[in-house]
């Protein structure tokens, strides 16, 4: 206590995953900075050079729960505030070749399907996931195409089937066996085909 805290310092020839990456955020208009920023790779300190959101609750929360690459199974997780009447979101990376709802998809009657990259839920009888639900709204089987799957294009609705728009998704998680090697392309012995960096790096 009372001590400066240490520099960090990386080991030689990590990765950072998020570089680039598409962030998602129901603000807008940060307070300060730009919603690109956050995956910039930008390092310094320096003013504006970071993101700071305004202070207020997020309305629905979705996020990939356990993921089996073995079994080629992944869960869909939810955490709202508010009632969802329905919900249409795009898996990334993978092709989905089935789908079963979860346990707040079932308690509420809702039919989940999926097809391609596209995953839907809703219920006939126009039943609604009551607020303050945090659970599973699915459980998905894939085939993977890329090293990660991502959300994109997330849509939340309300009971009278209007929009939800305060969503935030959560990141993109690893669906293909990892292949260690090298993956820092500076280095003497970079590995194309690796896409789990080992620390064998050589300069």
């Amino acid at each position: 206590l009372g001590k400066p805290r240490p520099a960090f310092l990386a080991p030689i020839g990590t990765k950072n995953l998020s570089l680039g990456k598409k962030v998602f955020s129901s603000d807008d208009f940060p307070v300060i900075g730009e919603i690109e920023m956050i995956t910039d790779g930008d390092k310094e300190a320096s003013d504006g050079s970071f993101v700071e959101l305004g202070p207020f609750q997020q309305d629905v929360t979705i996020d990939f729960g356990t993921v089996d690459i073995t079994s080629g199974t992944m869960e869909i997780t939810m955490d709202t505030a508010v009632e969802v009447g329905g919900f249409q979101f795009d898996v990334t990376g993978v092709t989905l070749s089935g789908a079963t709802g979860g346990d707040l998809s079932n308690a509420a009657g809702f039919t989940v399907s999926a097809g391609a990259n596209t995953v839907i839920g809703f219920s006939f009888s126009g039943t609604s996931i009551p607020a303050d639900s945090d659970g599973l709204i699915a459980s998905l089987t894939f085939t993977a195409d890329a090293d990660d799957a991502c959300f994109e294009t997330v849509t939340f609705s309300d009971p009278d089937g209007g929009a939800i728009a305060d969503v935030v998704v959560g990141d993109c998680v690893m669906v293909s066996e990892p292949v260690l090697g090298c993956t820092d392309m500076d280095a003497c012995n970079y590995d194309e085909t690796a896409n789990q960096d080992d620390g064998s790096c050589t300069y």
